[in-house]
């Protein structure tokens, strides 16, 4: 199976090596290729660049070769799946994306989500993969100090290696299927023996997301969150009460969006417009 692998927190990540070595290693892997921001794109989402050139350039990680893109997880997409720029993949993995991305405010802004979109577009599967990180390790990451960062390689190896034994438990059924986009979110002890839930989006939504600074200007700071007190949805879980509860969180999502409308609501507003006329 040919494997293209972007995410949007770029080549520094240190869940890109131990990912691509786990991917390398395993037998249902027969070709990997590297596509990933040259720069970090979280909060991204799934845009593209439209306008200027974009270009790349090749960084060794360990024993692999990398290609940078001057875009988004989007454009790496575009770039490493057009059947015209190279060869097709069957598979996308983005990720692993450092800090989880449940919740339909993070699901829907994240770069390492949309890369997974990118490829359904392409109507190649897509796998988004996602942990939670401590806070003192995160805020480790948010300052690039890649020095302390390393004292954590056991996990960053182990996670690497459960994600990858997930995807390949879950592929046979995953290509059979009309799903276009799994997401997996996985807490931050997460092992090969750690439940995995069916879960949906839970509702969650931005109390903010920049403050104004003293020179007038906005940066980002995210705000709160309120989220949704549901707990369950059919057979699935909220998938940010999975997480907490320390397991995995595996969503499925399609293409085609769309609810029922409430009854009534089209002849509405026909009527509204009737008079209009």
């Amino acid at each position: 199976m040919k494997i293209l692998v972007t995410n949007d927190d770029g080549y520094h990540s240190p869940l890109l090596e131990p990912l691509l070595d786990a991917l390398k290693s395993s037998p249902w892997c027969t070709s990997l290729r590297t596509v990933v921001p040259a720069e970090n794109q979280s909060w991204i989402s799934q845009a593209h660049s439209r306008k200027g050139a974009l270009s790349t350039y090749e960084v060794p990680l360990g024993s692999h070769r990398v290609i940078a893109l001057n875009g988004t997880p989007a454009d790496c997409v575009a770039v490493g799946a057009d059947p015209d720029l190279g060869e097709r993949p069957d598979l996308v993995i983005s990720g692993i994306n450092i800090g989880i991305n449940a919740g339909s405010c993070f699901l829907f802004s994240s770069g390492t989500v949309g890369g997974g979109w990118s490829a359904a577009q392409y109507g190649v599967k897509g796998i988004a993969l996602s942990a939670h990180i401590p806070r003192e390790i995160f805020n480790l990451w948010n300052t690039r100090e890649y020095t302390r960062l390393s004292e954590y390689q056991s996990d960053w190896t182990r996670i690497g290696s459960v994600f990858c034994n997930l995807v390949g438990q879950l592929l046979e059924q995953y290509r059979a299927s009309d799903i276009d986009l799994l997401t997996i979110n996985a807490p931050w002890n997460v092992s090969d023996q750690t439940p995995v839930r069916g879960t949906y989006v839970e509702r969650a939504l931005l109390g903010g997301l920049f403050r104004r600074s003293e020179d007038g200007r906005y940066r980002h700071a995210l705000g709160s969150i309120t989220r949704s007190e549901q707990v369950t949805e059919g057979e699935l879980e909220a998938d940010f009460r999975v997480i907490e509860r320390g397991e995995i969180s595996l969503t499925a999502l399609k293409l085609k969006l769309g609810e029922a409308l409430p009854e009534g609501f089209i002849s509405s507003v026909n009527s509204h417009r009737a008079l209009l006329g």
